[in-house]
């Protein structure tokens, strides 16, 4: 298994892509590399050499000062000795390395898990690893990709001195008079509008880093984030911190210079509903609009909100929505759905930095400037039908339940197979299900725990409560897909979680010694 799913888009030329043609998503661009180039071509310049590791720690410590040893006389350094460089010397190639044990456990999920004993004669307990060290902050490669929308404009509130014209007139007229210019401020704000349904808790990681890769990326007046509930029936609603809800008007302000970006999973069933055709024909109509698709593109078709793929033409700097040309990609494509009279294409991006350049140049380019992106058409969404996964299963006995799971596993990738299976065991918590997810599988995200939520086994309103819980007979299908080994391993785990608040320490005690340990409630 390489960990890849199994389900694929149907093709790679279908509206299921969320990124700009001929842009890759991993690795560095154009302008990384020449910053790269640069670095180093400044760095051999300036005749320095970096330092041993060794030497680097007592460096960074302030009581220990770095001794810097006298350098060998010529000729004395051995075959084995290196000078130290400031590049790495490639080495001569040797036989693969055969990795040891420890090794092993970190490229499989359960066996992450490290034994130990408890005691003389005990049997082996299975224990979390300890807490990887936290990794550095990742670079704002958002906020570099925004960084086209941070065109400058005169205020008409703000002036600020004009130290040249003031110097000039004071010595030709001897009146040293201060003469003020209009000061200069970003064209645009933001508004982020995040889905407020219950999967999208999942994406919480992932819309905090939207947020702070917008506010910190410097070219907005203003970045405001407000949470956005679209039912199945009715419109829809805004939902501001302190639980004031408002209208979807209030975010209007007319003077085009207000850019929305509605961020969601498409997974509710009111993205398919006339709701979702009101509120996003009223924001495109209001200033540029875009929707960023959290699911990664092979899920998309799977969604209330499946994009088909257009090349969209600009309509000059700031233009609305309303205003931008699109057609098919090429020749071959398939033809686009036939537009209704007021029907507003709205680009759908991903949380990745092609897509949003491309979003960007169509905002402050030019008639004539023209991307592909995948495009979802603000009128003709309730022509669609709500995401399938989210229903409720109909079971009527264990046979059915089997053949639910049976299904989800036949579409799920392995991480997601894996995750369900762990899932399983623990109540449907999502501050848990976020803790197992980083302990047990770091290697998932929350692609994989949202294919774990669309896949047909949950019922979102279990009892009537609105409380997510795993279909009648689903939870004991699910765990019948395991061994009592994989199982025991994953009640340990339950028992280590934090979110857990050691709940799971009397079941622990049953699975460890069931004949003299009493089952728990």
């Amino acid at each position: 298994m390489t960990g890849l799913p199994r389900e694929r888009a149907p093709d790679p030329t279908d509206g299921g892509s969320g990124e700009a043609t001929g842009v890759g998503d991993d690795g560095p661009d154009w302008r990384d590399l020449a910053d790269s180039a640069w670095l180093a071509a400044a760095w051999l310049a300036s005749g320095r050499h970096g330092f041993r590791e060794t030497q680097q720690a007592e460096a960074d410590h302030p009581d220990h000062p770095v001794e810097t040893p006298a350098p060998p006389p010529p000729g004395t350094l051995s075959p084995t000795d290196t000078p130290s460089l400031p590049f790495p010397v490639p080495r001569a190639q040797t036989a693969p390395r055969r990795p040891d044990a420890d090794e092993e456990t970190h490229r499989i999920a359960l066996p992450l898990l490290r034994p130990a004993l408890e005691g003389p004669g005990a049997e082996p307990v299975f224990r979390l690893p300890p807490l990887p060290a936290p990794a550095g902050p990742r670079p704002l490669r958002l906020a570099r990709a925004l960084r086209a929308l941070g065109r400058r404009v005169p205020t008409h509130t703000l002036n600020r001195l004009d130290e040249e014209r003031t110097a000039e007139y004071g010595l030709s007229d001897g009146l040293w008079i201060p003469y003020l210019r209009p000061d200069r401020e970003p064209t645009f704000d933001l508004v982020l509008l995040v889905d407020d349904t219950l999967t999208m808790r999942v994406w919480r990681g992932t819309v905090r880093r939207v947020t702070e890769e917008a506010t910190q990326s410097g070219v907005f007046r203003d970045v405001r984030t407000v949470r956005i509930s679209v039912p199945a029936t009715g419109p829809a609603s805004l939902r501001w911190p302190g639980g004031r809800t408002g209208d979807a008007r209030e975010l209007l302000d007319g003077s085009g210079r207000r850019l929305f970006l509605v961020v969601t999973d498409g997974l509710g069933a009111g993205w398919a509903a006339p709701g979702a055709d009101e509120l996003l024909t009223r924001l495109a109509r209001g200033g540029p609009t875009a929707l960023v698709h959290l699911l990664p593109p092979y899920l998309r078709h799977r969604s209330s909100l499946y994009p088909f793929r257009a090349e969209l033409g600009a309509a000059g700097f700031g233009a609305p929505n309303r205003q931008l040309s699109f057609r098919p990609p090429h020749p071959l494509a398939d033809p686009l759905p036939e537009p209704d009279d007021d029907g507003v294409p709205v680009p759908v991006l991903s949380a990745h930095p092609a897509s949003v350049t491309a979003w960007a140049d169509l905002v402050t380019g030019e008639p004539g400037v023209r991307r592909t992106l995948p495009v979802v058409l603000a009128g003709a969404l309730a022509k669609g039908a709500p995401a399938p996964g989210l229903r409720a299963p109909r079971i009527d006995g264990p046979r059915a339940a089997a053949a639910v799971v049976a299904r989800f596993l036949g579409l799920a990738s392995p991480l997601a197979r894996h995750l369900a299976l762990l899932l399983a065991v623990i109540p449907l918590d999502f501050d848990l299900i976020e803790e197992l997810r980083e302990r047990a599988v770091p290697e998932a995200g929350p692609d994989h725990v949202a294919e774990v939520m669309m896949g047909g086994l949950i019922d979102w309103d279990h009892d009537g409560d609105g409380r997510p819980e795993f279909a009648d007979g689903v939870r004991e299908a699910l765990l019948a897909t395991g061994n009592r080994g994989q199982l025991a391993h994953a009640v340990d785990l339950l028992a280590e979680l934090r979110s857990g608040h050691g709940g799971a320490a009397p079941l622990r005690a049953a699975v460890r010694d069931p004949e003299r340990t009493a089952l728990p409630d």
